[in-house]
């Protein structure tokens, strides 16, 4: 089986344009990457209505890739069951290696996908030294309610709409 970051590695973009910035990966065989998420449907649906259908989810992680876009996590281990204090620890554990790879990435637009990891996404970008980011949004994680899936879907596409203007 391949590890998270293995996995994540082989749709890494030579130039990321538009980083996707989540809590942390799901656990061994659950992954954006995969194609198996809540948020893999999600960002896919946005996707589709923005620049049509696709084949498969191998052919959508391609375009994904092709876009600019990469999916990078706050914390690097699974934490989705783990108690609220541990679940705070891993976040602002992985807020100096976040801010590395958005140094190194450099991207110009950049999708917080959960509001509760706002303020330490925001500060790795901060530590990261760019001054060049064009936009910073935020959005729900797609889970919980509808609500939360809809609003995703919405502010996803308005993200990737400025980045079909950058690709054009």
């Amino acid at each position: 089986m391949y590890s998270v970051t293995e996995i994540s590695r082989q749709y890494q973009p030579a130039k990321v344009l538009l980083l996707f910035v989540s809590e942390a990966p799901g656990g061994d065989d659950k992954h954006f990457y995969l194609g198996n998420t809540n948020l893999f449907r999600t960002i896919y649906l946005a996707f589709s209505e923005v620049f049509g259908d696709f084949k498969s989810v191998e052919d959508f992680l391609q375009f994904f890739k092709g876009t600019g876009c990469f999916l990078e996590h706050l914390t690097c281990t699974p934490i989705d069951k783990s108690s609220v204090k541990i679940r705070k620890n891993q976040r602002q554990g992985g807020i100096e290696q976040l801010a590395h790879k958005i140094r190194t990435y450099q991207p110009r637009l950049i999708m917080i996908l959960m509001k509760s990891i706002e303020q330490e996404v925001k500060e790795s970008i901060d530590l990261s030294g760019l001054s060049f980011i064009e936009e910073i949004a935020v959005t729900c994680y797609p889970a919980g309610t509808e609500s939360n899936r809809l609003t995703c879907i919405r502010d996803t596409r308005v993200i990737i709409s400025k980045l079909a203007s950058i690709l054009t």
